[in-house]
């Protein structure tokens, strides 16, 4: 075996089967693992029956549009590709490009006799009837406006009617579609009290708006020095609600876009609350609204008139510790029925994640779902079949996959539709009568078959070709069950290794995580995961990565998620290093003497944690635009931790920066100088405790770079971090501090 140190990262060719083949090579190959996968998803648009639909596939050279029975599941072509292009030529006196349809998408018009499509710029209808194809005068549509930093649409057309409101500054103004001109709809909006548009602001008719007023005048706002701009710096100020420090208040207006008035909506007096506005009920007459105090021990779904303003609580959900904690959002909590008059309503009060019929009034109609299976969502709702549609974590064994299944409305009938391991994702039909599954586990490649509401098959659709893996000899990952540093409680995981694996050989451990207690981590689908596709290439390099979630992640009840309440920074390296010394028990070929740990954001906390905490065990470490300690933003630590001038003790102890002194192995930084999530604040107190305590690091600094990073800094920082671990745990091993020992069994 020859080991070469190249300009890129290691090289490593072997004389086995795989010996064409080299480490840099397969790795760089594998950087972008879901383009590896081909095929194994469509998007559905459906059609005007309700249930039959469209897909595209073979783009962008070999572009086609294939309608689907749903009956059979047999596809076939829209469109006659020859004619759609012969037609073309003729109006645009040349070839079109590409050998299939020239076009991505299209609408139906004339009730699908019809579509229209947009080309070189231009807008096109072709008559289905004879493939006569004609210029279309309508203006192109533009592509829709990026969201705004600070959350919500900039533009939202009307349901009915001919404007679309938009965004102007922090004012809300109209604009028609009938001639394009502009009109004001505010003017009293300021930068730190700026208007919202929300998602769910058009009334029914297209008349009214609800919107929101955000006074951010008592928070503190981020300066935000931009390097680059010129030779004198430009500095913007960013608002950041710190924990423990004032907050956002938000008020509600219902506004008549015709007369500008508006009507002020009750929200109550807790100047600390929030508010997520949830739309309009049927009629026009009322809007709906959750309010939630500061540490989501308190949420309420709010019915307020459009009238009047008048408001009035329609459910109250309390929890000793939190409600949903970063999942609040009405996506997740509130399910409207179609006419109004009843909702679903998702509550883990007896301790597990499960749906309740409520009437519009909030008198509970019936419980819907029981037992130890957590809801995760619910996929649709077929009022006139009088079933509910819904994902949940049923298997106590393997408690992260996602199947889907469905509950009658009466709550007696109920169903798992799907099988096999792994994440189900299902995409329903409008009609409720067929529904797409896309499926896949962490080594099963994504496949979609298409099944009839009550979960029967009717035929796969689509499966994944992975030959571009295979070629490179990738190897599946394997999963796997440990116990909690407290030798009870059950974590699971997935176990990653490079493609010319020996057992006979020592390889370096790579700990790869995210450990917010908000959200779990390890994957357990084929791609498309965070973590999981940076697993894929990271282990070429010559690791073995393990990726696991600890104790308190959301999908396992509320008991295993209020493990963290007050915990956060004490059981999660516990419970990571506890998976390490079970792994290397039975792996012999796991060098814990070279133990790398990796992780952005929290998991940059959690990197820093685990390197302060546990040096003995991670020699190295890379922490991505870390958080430092708790006095962060609000959310993502209040619900757990309480405030900090109610448990100062809490947050001492889960400050990495008292720390800095234990410091032992190679470590190294990455922070963006415009990140307004986790501040350039925090790595530079950070950088500061280590230099008072004389401790040495690295640290790279992404200019004008904000939390989530553009391709080109996030390719950066990818292959900055990958050879930071090359270089200190395989080209010049850097061991474990315990005289080399690393961990004993």
């Amino acid at each position: 075996m020859t080991r070469l140190v190249t300009g890129s990262l290691l090289v490593l060719t072997t004389s086995s089967a795989v010996a064409q083949l080299s480490r840099d090579s397969v790795y760089r190959r594998l950087r972008d693992f879901p383009s590896r996968v081909k095929g194994g998803s469509i998007e559905a648009h459906w059609m005007a029956d309700g249930r039959s639909f469209w897909y595209r596939d073979g783009a962008p050279a070999q572009t086609t549009f294939n309608r689907v029975d749903p009956a059979t599941g047999a596809a076939a072509p829209l469109f006659d590709t020859g004619r759609v292009r012969s037609g073309l030529a003729k109006i645009l006196g040349h070839e079109p490009p590409y050998q299939g349809l020239p076009f991505d998408t299209f609408d139906f018009v004339d009730g699908e006799k019809a579509i229209r499509f947009s080309l070189e710029g231009q807008a096109f209808r072709l008559e289905l009837a004879d493939y006569r194809i004609s210029r279309d005068g309508t203006p192109v549509a533009k592509p829709p406006a990026a969201p705004p930093a600070l959350g919500g649409p900039q533009e939202l057309p009307a349901p009915r009617g001919s404007w679309t409101a938009l965004l102007q500054g922090s004012d809300l103004a109209l604009r028609s579609a009938d001639d394009g001109r502009t009109v004001p709809l505010t003017s009293d909006g300021v930068e730190r009290f700026p208007w919202i548009l929300t998602g769910a602001a058009w009334s029914p008719g297209g008349d009214h708006l609800l919107a929101l007023k955000e006074d951010r005048r008592q928070i503190h706002f981020i300066p935000v020095v931009h390097w680059l701009k010129s030779n004198h710096e430009e500095i913007t100020y960013s608002p950041y609600a710190a924990t423990g420090e004032a907050v956002e208040r938000a008020e509600l207006f219902v506004i008549d876009v015709r007369s500008g008035r508006r009507v002020a909506i009750e929200v109550g007096d807790d100047a600390e609350q929030s508010i997520r506005p949830l739309g309009w009920r049927a009629g026009g007459t009322e809007v709906l609204f959750l309010r939630a105090d500061r540490l989501f021990k308190q949420v309420d779904l709010m019915a307020a008139s459009a009238a009047t303003g008048k408001s009035r609580v329609i459910l109250a959900e309390r929890q000793p510790t939190f409600v949903e904690g970063l999942a609040f959002s009405p996506a997740t909590l509130y399910y409207p029925i179609a006419d109004g008059s009843r909702f679903i309503w998702r509550s883990e009060r007896d301790g597990w994640s499960h749906l309740y019929l409520y009437d519009g009034n909030g008198t509970l109609v019936r419980r819907l779902t029981t037992g130890e299976a957590p809801v995760e969502a619910v996929a649709a709702i077929d009022e006139k079949g009088g079933w509910v549609y819904y994902i949940a974590h049923g298997d106590r064994d393997r408690p992260y996959d996602e199947a889907v299944y469905r509950v009658d409305l009466e709550g007696k009938r109920a169903g798992k539709l799907t099988d096999g391991t792994g994440v189900h994702a299902p995409a329903f039909s409008p009609d409720k009568s067929v529904f797409l599954d896309t499926h896949s586990s962490v080594d099963r490649p994504p496949e979609v078959v298409l099944r009839r509401s009550d979960g029967t098959l009717v035929r796969s659709l689509a499966k994944a070709d992975i030959s571009e893996l295979e070629a490179v000899h990738w190897r599946a990952p394997e999963e796997f069950r440990v116990k909690a540093a407290d030798g009870t409680t059950d974590l699971y995981g997935v176990l990653y290794k490079p493609f010319d694996f020996d057992a006979s050989k020592s390889y370096p451990v790579v700990d790869l995580q995210y450990m917010g207690n908000f959200t779990h981590s390890a994957p357990h689908r084929f791609a498309g995961t965070w973590l999981g596709d940076d697993a894929q290439s990271l282990t070429q390099l010559g690791f073995v990565v393990y990726i696991v979630d600890a104790r308190g992640t959301t999908g396992r009840g509320k008991a295993f998620q209020d493990f963290t309440v007050g915990n956060v920074g004490k059981i999660e390296v516990p419970d990571h290093v506890a998976t390490l010394r079970q792994l290397a028990k039975t792996r012999p070929f796991m060098d814990t003497t070279r133990v790398g740990i990796t992780g952005y954001s929290w998991g940059g906390y959690f990197t820093l944690r685990a390197m302060l905490t546990a040096p003995e065990v991670f020699s190295v470490g890379v922490s991505g635009a870390p958080v430092v300690d708790f006095m962060a933003a609000t959310s993502p630590i209040e619900p757990y931790m309480g405030l900090p001038q109610a448990n100062p003790g809490d947050y001492d102890q889960g400050s990495n920066l008292p720390l800095a002194g234990r410091l032992e192995g190679k470590l190294l930084m990455t922070i963006g100088t415009s990140d307004v999530n986790v501040t350039f604040n925090h790595t530079m107190r950070m950088v500061n405790a280590f230099i008072k305590a004389g401790k040495f690091f690295d640290l790279i600094v992404l200019p004008e770079e904000t939390h989530g990073l553009t391709p080109a800094a996030l390719a950066y920082y990818n292959e900055a971090r990958n050879r930071y671990l090359v270089e200190h745990l395989i080209t010049h091993p850097l061991r474990g501090r315990a005289g080399g020992a690393g961990l004993s069994p």
